[in-house]
């Protein structure tokens, strides 16, 4: 290996002689240097040292290593900015979230003042009157999904935040990483954008639009949102 080295350097060397003769020769004339007929020893010692010095294996090494700091460095700088923007996206969604949850108990708490307006109206007293009561029953319908929707948000709130809070810890274990980059070694480098990568993969679906799968056996029923109401009627006004 190292004669290869060696046979490397002195075609490097006699190569950049070659062209500086060649560049001269087209600056200063080529009449002048075939006259002379001298050729730039001193140019062509300190090319083959200088080339010598780049090809040894000291120094070779020394700028292989630098080129992998500088790789890694940059790997683990594009994931942290990119964890930035999942977690920023994810506190986004957590926000439009609460603002759905806040919306839908907005809307129960007017639906059930609704609901009693027309049952002292009605002097509706029993559930089996109630679902005679067409507007009554529709608004007992609108309460039923409105409060499925509730439980899901709640569920998809959990996960936005359990997912914002794993990706603010790895982005600020990344961030101590990139400081150690010169004494870690590859193999825990590449770990931890493995790391990145999986977790990243993980919420990424959670940060795209919201899907909310309401499954109609959980819902409660009519008559137990009616009950419901009127337990909340006997401790006070409607919430």
């Amino acid at each position: 290996m190292r004669h290869l080295d060696l046979w490397i350097t002195l075609f490097l060397g006699f190569t950049g002689s070659f062209l500086y003769y060649l560049i001269a020769s087209s600056l200063d004339g080529f009449r002048r240097y075939k006259k002379e007929k001298k050729f730039d020893i001193v140019f062509f010692i300190f090319n083959l040292i200088f080339l010598s010095i780049l090809a040894s294996p000291s120094v070779y090494s020394g700028l292989k290593i630098k080129s992998v700091f500088w790789t890694t460095e940059k790997k683990i700088q594009k994931k942290i900015n990119e964890i930035t923007d999942l977690r920023q996206r994810l506190e986004q969604k957590q926000q439009e979230v609460q603002d759905l949850f806040d919306l839908y108990q907005t809307g129960i708490r007017k639906i059930k003042q609704e609901i009693l307006l027309e049952k002292y109206h009605r002097k509706i007293f029993t559930y089996e009157q109630a679902a005679q009561n067409s507007q009554i029953a529709y608004d007992l319908s609108l309460i039923q999904r409105k409060e499925a929707y509730i439980q899901k948000l709640k569920e998809i709130n959990l996960r936005l935040q359990k997912g914002t809070n794993e990706l603010l810890y790895l982005e600020r274990e990344a961030q101590d990483d990139l400081e150690m980059v010169k004494v870690l070694n590859s193999n825990e480098a590449e770990a931890l954008v493995t790391e990145i990568n999986k977790v990243i993969q993980k919420y990424l679906p959670d940060a795209e639009k919201l899907v909310i799968n309401i499954d109609e056996k959980t819902l409660p029923s009519p008559q137990q949102i009616w009950e419901q109401i009127q337990n909340e009627v006997t401790r006070g006004m409607p919430h």
